[in-house]
């Protein structure tokens, strides 16, 4: 390992739990010798072998955490004088750029400003646009962002997101068994709830060979929402809420459903944000109804899924249609539409030729 370049790689999201990184780390670490700095969020720990973690407090006030996060970075960076400085786009983040030791610094941003509010959205977009002039390299999700953003093309490369694949055999489509992986707050999970008890009303025979299976994070009232609904619509049993799981827990998930549901509003703010569960779902074979988003309509297709519309009747309306194809589909034909975005191959591609 002591002949390889180093990577220095600082990210607030604790390994194994950001989408993308994780996998960055898994098919850089025969390339690069890499460090990666970010927060301990209390989550179990991942490791994997020759990729070196430093953790840094969570559960302190803000202002210590930033402060001891970039004073870290910069320790690291001086001690390890990385060939390459990645940096995942948070406040402040320029100032690693100033201070940190890197022959090369990227600057990587996953999203634009989410928040409901215009005012607050086009202030945080703002910062963003102002702190990326600092970096002579950008890696940016999709082409509408960098637009969104003002990032200029001829320093940007457009990675989007990906998958893993965990697995790769058949899948049984006779019955449905819906999966929802990703974070819930803003999601509006609790309107598929209400759109699979619409469904099942009209097909009351159906309840039986029917799963839906939640998986993701989000705040205590986000959660409770849930919760209530499943209960409110008598699906307990039915539709299932297990928390929040890293990605070596999922194979079992994709293995064991066959229907992924992509669900994020249709706002101007989604539209731009391609949902790594899209990925996640196709790749594994699993038919998926996913929100007519733009990102989401440049991945779904007939063979591989269902658009809908942000509410529950739409979505209801999805999961009759799924009855009418689920005897045409074929879990290989389903992978073969989103091959080149496998984790590996996105990697090997684009992010080691851009970086080296």
């Amino acid at each position: 390992m002591l002949d390889l370049p180093k990577l220095l790689l600082i990210n607030g999201a604790q390994f194994g739990y950001s989408a993308g990184h994780y996998h960055y780390c898994k098919y850089l670490k025969d390339v690069f010798d890499i460090h990666y700095i970010c927060y301990d969020r209390n989550l179990p720990k991942l490791e994997l072998l020759h990729v070196n973690v430093t953790y840094i407090p969570f559960e302190v006030s803000k202002t210590k955490r930033l402060f001891s996060f970039i004073k870290t970075a910069i320790k690291i960076s001086h001690v390890t004088k990385p060939d390459v400085l990645f940096i995942v786009y948070f406040n402040a983040c320029f100032l690693l750029n100033w201070f940190c030791k890197g022959k090369k610094k990227v600057l990587d941003i996953r999203t634009g400003s989410l928040h409901s509010s215009i005012l607050i959205r086009t202030a945080s977009n703002f910062l963003i646009t102002l702190q990326s002039l600092f970096f002579k390299k950008i890696i940016i999700l999709s082409e509408s962002l960098r637009i969104k953003l003002f990032i200029p093309f001829r320093k940007t490369l457009i990675l989007p997101l990906g998958a893993e694949i965990s697995f790769r055999g058949e899948h049984d489509y006779n019955n449905l068994r819906l999966l929802y992986i990703g974070t819930l707050d803003g999601r509006e999970i609790d309107k598929t709830i209400l759109g699979l008890s619409i469904y099942l009303k009209k097909f009351p025979e159906k309840k039986s060979e029917t799963t839906y299976t939640i998986i993701g994070f989000g705040s205590e009232s986000e959660i409770l929402k849930i919760n209530e609904t499943i209960a409110d619509t008598n699906l307990v049993g039915v539709v299932k809420y297990l928390g929040r799981k890293n990605y070596s827990e999922l194979e079992s998930y994709f293995e064991n459903t066959n229907v992924g549901v992509s669900f994020v509003p249709i706002t101007e703010f989604y539209n731009s944000q391609p949902p790594t569960k899209t990925f996640e779902y196709v790749l594994n074979g699993l038919f998926t109804i996913a929100t007519g988003t733009s990102e989401n309509k440049l991945l779904i297709n007939e063979t591989n899924g269902l658009i809908c519309n942000d509410n529950e009747n739409s979505f209801a309306n999805s999961l009759e249609s799924y009855q009418l194809v689920k005897h045409k589909l074929n879990s290989d034909s389903i992978r073969a539409t989103l091959a080149p975005f496998e984790w590996s191959l996105l990697v090997k591609t684009k992010l080691i030729p851009f970086i080296k």
